[in-house]
């Protein structure tokens, strides 16, 4: 009796693709992320509330306003669609040494969480309401404000201080603040004074993908940050700001050999549909931070 292959390895797989746990991967840390199948439904809604502000007194006599509860549903409809397939004849599945269904299982899980990634780094530093570029530091290295800046070892702690600054005067909470590096500005930071001769924080890179954390933001570095322009858009923020949605989850899809009544080969491929926004309360917590390419 022939094995049913196709419906163990879909189960195995699916379950696989759920489980998304490189630390190379570090877009969903910035985001409120919602994991569902919403079978019939295309809009995802996420309740915000407006702040409240106060007002000034002369004395406690006076009359004082209230402020309403203002309240929204921001919502938005996922629209990205990613996939990958492959086809696998007889001979790949019986005699290859190498196994190109784990292969595929493992190509696919990066490909699919280093997509969400760029369309979630893309999305925060196009709604960004704060810019950190070269008329930030004390001394201009590209001509001074409306240009990014360069990046170096002897700058590198300046940089971090001058971000920190301006978040607070931007008057973006200071606790869970983050800062996201491509790996050239890391390198350039592990090799200023303040990181090269630090063992503790050596260790803990290796053990969980984060670089330190200095100047009270916790500072991650991806391959996945936009290039673009000669600009390399750097971020630095507060919390989870961005919005992430699955309408559909990594799905599966495998066509056995036998099924295939044309030739001796079958199909595996797998798809998710996602979307990412950024409202206008994570725009607020938001800083793009405008390196100069080499």
């Amino acid at each position: 009796m022939a094995n049913n292959l196709a419906g163990t390895v879909r189960t195995v797989w699916e379950k696989g693709l759920q489980a998304i746990n490189r630390k190379d991967f570090q877009g969903m840390r910035i985001t409120d992320a919602k994991f569902s199948n919403w079978k019939g439904l295309g809009t995802i809604k996420f309740g915000k509330q407006a702040k409240t502000t106060g007002g000034a007194l002369n004395n406690y006599f006076d009359a004082i306003t209230k402020s309403p509860i203002v309240t929204t549903n921001e919502s938005f409809t996922p629209d990205i669609i990613r996939y990958t397939a492959i086809e696998v004849s007889l001979d790949d599945t019986v005699h290859s040494y190498i196994d190109p269904k784990g292969q595929y299982l493992v190509d696919t899980k990066e490909y699919f969480a280093s997509e969400r990634e760029k369309a979630i780094f893309s999305e925060a530093y196009a709604r960004a309401d704060n810019i950190f570029d070269d008329g930030d530091l004390k001394t201009a290295t590209n001509t001074g404000a409306g240009n990014p800046f360069v990046f170096s070892e002897a700058n590198s702690y300046e940089v971090l201080v001058g971000i920190r600054t301006k978040l607070t005067k931007a008057l973006v909470p200071n606790h869970n603040r983050w800062l996201i590096l491509w790996p050239d500005e890391t390198g350039e930071l592990l090799l200023s004074d303040r990181f090269a001769k630090s063992t503790v924080e050596a260790e803990k890179r290796l053990n969980t993908g984060i670089v330190a954390v200095a100047t009270g933001m916790e500072i991650i570095e991806s391959n996945n940050l936009i290039d673009l322009a000669g600009v390399r858009h750097c971020l630095a923020g507060q919390g989870k700001p961005v919005s992430f949605g699955w309408v559909i989850a990594p799905k599966v899809f495998v066509s056995s050999i036998d099924e295939n009544t044309e030739k001796f080969t079958g199909v595996i491929k797998a798809t998710e549909k996602f979307g990412v926004k950024v409202f206008d309360q994570g725009a607020q917590n938001l800083m793009d931070v405008q390196v100069k390419t080499a």
